[in-house]
């Protein structure tokens, strides 16, 4: 479609202003209660409402500018001084809100990372920071006020390329036809892709997003190139209410039945997008948009969808916070309707006001004070999260959190020479000698470079030498696939080199093998009550296939293979120990034994344990090392000795737990080492 008959097709749709729509503010509504549901009461599929807000963004968007390169108005300053007077107000508030409640909840690490996220709200760049911070030691998303604002940053990175492109392909009498679909599906493809590779990547990623912000862009294309404004073939006779019905049906079934677990967004956000797809698409007068989604009720849900998508995350998050981890589902609701509350202020007395204002002054007094705010998360970050607010609070965090690694120096100071290719997937490759040849070479997952320091401290008071090479996620045995999310498989190839590596090295006589048994064999949380929601599937060679095939190998070569039975898995978080909240409104999450018992934790490893001891009847010269009774008497398994805080988070050590479990180590070992 070229420039002359674009601007024929769409002359009826340019008027002053836009044919205003309120089931797309119903439609907003549903958008943002759904995500607030998935965040307050456990709907699982409830985050699928961000995916109908970009649906949403695109549509409107793209009508306002095309509707301008029609009326000739189009200007880029024009469309970012809207974009500042919408977005910035309501981004403001919560920003500053954050800023100050942290000041009085968090502690020092956690407002020095919430001034990370300020910035980077500030910046709209949340999604890349968040993608950046994902992994294996993620912080829980609990701890992160800001969270929510990645969505906001795939949004206003779009809109810095969108207008150009769209803008470029008018002027030049490109057909928008062909680029937008074009855009569209490399889009989609690209997010096929990523998302089989890495979900995480593909979830925050702007690149494998963009697609549905386009599918909301096509419907307003295909509307302008109509005579009569929103009469395309979608919206005709009857078949408007099914496609419209269909929609919502699509919304539901998602919201109902996608959760964490499943490769997101890959295929399965195609369901939410094609629903919101149909239902502007199907038009105001189709019988769910009329009757129900222009509702007065749904519309004035949707018209403070967007500070209410905003205030909710901070403060479900800092309640959570202060509870210890733990909110009531009274808590929820007051949450809730707070939520709505400042949202609702937030419309009236600011959104609205500054929407009218006409001054150009309203607009560089926003940027000024988006910068401002930006610098003040500069400020918090460096600083350290300005420690000295709390005194007390933080001299009873870091004697339980710090550790004096002075004495680690010498183990922890030593890369490998050779890189491996575990190394380059956020693997480790460290030894504890430099002059020593190693005799010992142990390998795993996250379990086995938390226990390291401590093991390769006492090989070096012993005169021996500890090499490890470990990946976060993988299985450390021959010829297991390892799946997180159903991705591809890098562990076989990585655990392939290492031992081979291990295999040509005449010096190492020992292999050491440690790894989250449990979790790779059902998944789990922190109390293991629910799956979790990246389990890990196992495939090709079962566990104990794979058990068996290490063993013989390793044992062909002369090699003693060590297999530990992993540490006790904590129900708590070791911040759960410690009475460290400057505000706090609830106590009933702290944990004032710092243990958990016994036979529930013993529950959680019972899987990995009998198999275990099934496979060591049929290779009797197996080494198996209960690390688990290390930390357990008969009633209980704790967290803490004396003033040492044994656990980094629930389920990895600290390294006063590393220390402590090498010296039971080698107490125990002592003669079985070759």
């Amino acid at each position: 479609m070229n420039l002359k008959s674009l601007k024929m097709a769409s002359s009826q749709m340019v008027s002053d202003k836009l044919f205003y729509r309120p089931d797309i503010d119903g439609l907003r509504a549903l958008a943002v209660l759904l995500v607030i549901a998935f965040h307050f009461f456990g709907v699982r599929g409830g985050f699928v409402g961000v995916d109908i807000f970009f649906v949403i963004s695109g549509y409107l968007i793209t009508s306002i500018l095309l509707k301008e390169l029609q009326l000739g108005e189009y200007t880029l300053y024009g469309f970012y001084a809207r974009r500042v007077k919408r977005i910035f107000p309501a981004l403001l508030l919560v920003l500053g809100a954050s800023l100050i409640a942290g000041w009085f909840v968090l502690l020092a690490h956690e407002y020095q990372l919430l001034g990370k996220h300020v910035l980077a709200g500030a910046t709209f760049s949340s999604n890349i920071v968040l993608w950046l911070e994902s992994g294996y030691f993620d912080k829980e998303s609990h701890l992160k006020p800001l969270l929510h604002l990645w969505s906001l940053g795939v949004e206003e990175q779009f809109y810095i390329f969108w207008p150009l492109i769209l803008a470029w392909c008018y002027r030049r009498s490109w057909s928008i036809g062909f680029a937008l679909p074009s855009l569209g599906l490399c889009s989609f493809l690209l997010n096929l892709y990523v998302s089989s590779v890495s979900s995480v990547t593909a979830f925050y990623w702007l690149p494998t997003r963009g697609w549905q912000l386009l599918a909301g862009a096509a419907i307003a294309y295909m509307q302008l190139r109509h005579s009569a404004p929103y009469q395309t073939w979608l919206e005709k006779g009857f078949r408007k209410h099914i496609l419209g019905l269909l929609g919502l049906l699509l919304i539901l079934i998602s919201a109902s039945q996608l959760r964490s677990a499943h490769v997101y967004p890959g295929y399965w956000a195609l369901f939410p997008t094609l629903g919101a797809f149909l239902l502007i698409s199907s038009g105001p007068l189709s019988w769910i948009n009329h009757y129900f989604f222009a509702r007065r009720w749904m519309v004035a849900i949707g018209l403070i969808s967007y500070p209410l998508y905003l205030w909710h995350w901070p403060l479900i998050s800092f309640a959570r916070i202060m509870g210890n981890g733990e909110v009531t589902r009274s808590v929820k609701i007051i949450c809730f309707l707070l939520s709505l509350a400042l949202a609702y202020l937030t419309y009236a007395l600011i959104e609205k006001r500054i929407k009218t204002h006409s001054s150009q002054k309203i607009i560089k007094k926003l940027v000024m004070l988006l910068i401002i705010f930006g610098s003040l998360g500069v400020v918090v970050n460096l600083s350290g999260g300005m420690s000295n607010r709390y005194p007390d609070k933080e001299k009873i965090y870091q004697s339980f959190k710090s550790s004096d690694e002075r004495y680690l120096e010498d183990v922890l100071n030593n890369p490998c020479e050779r890189r491996f290719m575990a190394q380059d997937y956020l693997g480790v490759c460290q030894k504890s000698s430099i002059d020593q040849l190693p005799d010992s070479l142990l390998i795993g997952d996250s379990h086995a470079i938390s226990s390291y320091p401590g093991l390769a401290y006492h090989y070096q008071q012993a005169n021996r030498s500890l090499m490890m090479i470990a990946r976060g996620a993988c299985v450390p045995l021959i010829g297991v696939e390892t799946h997180r999310r159903g991705e591809p498989d890098v562990c076989k190839k990585i655990m392939t080199e290492i031992y081979d590596f291990g295999a040509t090295e005449n010096n190492i006589k020992n292999i050491i093998i440690t790894f989250r048994g449990p979790w790779y064999l059902h998944g789990g949380g922190r109390s293991y009550d629910k799956k979790e929601i990246n389990p890990i599937l196992l495939k090709e060679l079962s566990f104990e296939e794979g058990i068996k095939k290490t063993y013989q190998v390793l044992d062909a070569l002369g090699k003693r293979m060590i297999v530990y039975i992993d540490i006790p898995e904590l129900d708590f978080l070791p911040e759960d120990c410690m009475d460290l909240r400057p505000v706090e409104i609830s106590r009933r999450n702290l944990n004032t034994s710092c243990s958990t018992p016994y036979k529930k934790a013993f529950e959680i490893s019972r899987e990995f344990r009998d198999r275990l001891n099934i496979v060591k009847k049929e290779l009797p010269n197996l080494i198996i090392f209960d690390a688990f009774e290390q930390f357990c008497d008969e009633s209980r398994c704790y967290a803490q000795i004396g003033d040492k805080m044994l656990y980094e988070d629930g389920n990895h050590l600290s390294n006063h737990g590393s220390m402590h479990l090498g010296q039971k180590f080698f107490e125990i070992n002592k003669n079985n080492l070759k």
